[in-house]
């Protein structure tokens, strides 16, 4: 899939270390290695049960519409996601012009750490999380709930919102233009809609990153059991300058950053985001390893050596690979 015309936050960052520079064990001394797992609000319906399947849990509720668990491990790595997302943008939230909002909606919230921040940064605010697994925390500022939903149901968060939030969904949904019509409707005039997503790709600047790379490979094949088993629209992540306007979004704008995964660049910043990048990837591995690969029929042993030589390439550092995280974001008229 040919990647977009984009402008880069962050060009001139990413420069290689020299070889025998870098120190692998320099950033353990931060408290992120460790699984935290947050609790859940009261329910008392069955969106509040879970399912297992090869020793981890997934949610129950619209069972089998997402195949990744919801489980401590799966949590754990949301929360590093949501720490490295933060220290590519040197703190930022978001990138929308969104000024001071009234209604802002977090879909496909995970574990609620943007929302719960969002509703501490905007207290007059109305803050509304949804996701399909009941695992946010039961403490949280009095302007914030949190609703058990599959994002792509009918509507079901009101109306007014002038700020609308997806991170990492839009390779994950099966009717996206449905639901960009949704929030269309139920916006407010002069609101935004962002969504901030990684390509499925990892590139390099210099050739480093070659045909066969691991990594690439494992993608593909996740890409492959995304659309053909589980119907997810993979490649809407490409088209989304193209899908807000056509929902009838203006003002729309793509700004990329260069997200390293690895521990290769010579920056001390960016190597940090490169290290907590490629956790977040080796924690992703036993999830996709289950349910993902195992759709498309592959035997154990050949996952099992797929994912030992991407946990290979992703430890080398003379592989420079990095990717597309890009936020798109546009205002209603």
């Amino acid at each position: 899939m040919t990647e977009p015309n984009v402008t880069f936050a962050n060009t001139t960052l990413l420069e290689a270390a020299l070889d025998g520079t870098v120190d692998e064990d320099e950033f353990w001394g931060e408290e992120y290695d460790e699984a935290t797992a947050p609790s859940w609000c009261s329910l008392t319906s069955s969106v509040a049960l879970h399912s297992y399947e090869n020793g981890r849990r997934y949610h129950y509720y619209k069972q089998g519409h997402y195949p990744i668990p919801n489980d401590d491990q799966e949590q754990s790595r949301e929360e590093m996601k949501h720490l490295w997302t933060l220290e590519l943008l040197e703190g930022k939230y978001f990138l929308a012009p969104i000024g001071d909002p009234q209604k802002i909606i977090d879909l496909g919230t995970g574990t609620g750490s943007w929302a719960i921040e969002m509703a501490e940064k905007f207290p007059g605010a109305e803050v509304i999380g949804s996701d399909l697994s009941p695992i946010q925390p039961a403490f949280c500022p009095p302007n914030l709930r949190f609703h058990v939903d599959n994002i792509e149901d009918d509507w079901a968060y009101g109306s007014g919102c002038d700020f609308v939030h997806l991170r990492h969904m839009a390779t994950h949904l099966k009717q996206p233009a449905r639901l960009l019509d949704s929030i269309f409707r139920n916006m407010k005039s002069g609101g935004w809609i962002e969504f901030q997503d990684t390509h499925p790709r990892i590139v390099s600047d210099d050739g480093t990153v070659l045909p066969g790379y691991a990594p690439n490979r494992s993608l593909e094949l996740l890409k492959q059991s995304f659309a053909q088993v589980f119907g997810f629209d993979v490649d809407f992540v490409y088209r989304l300058e193209a899908e807000l306007e056509r929902a009838g979004f203006v003002n729309i704008r793509t700004v990329t950053y260069k997200a390293p995964l690895g521990t290769w660049p010579r920056d001390q910043r960016m190597r940090y985001i490169g290290w907590l990048h490629r956790m977040t990837s080796l924690c992703y591995l036993g999830s996709i390893s289950l349910k993902p690969l195992q759709s498309l029929g592959l035997s154990q042993t050949d996952i099992d050596t797929l994912m030992a030589e991407v946990e290979e390439d992703l430890h080398n550092n003379k592989i420079h690979g990095w990717m597309h995280f890009a936020f798109v974001y546009g205002q209603k008229p």
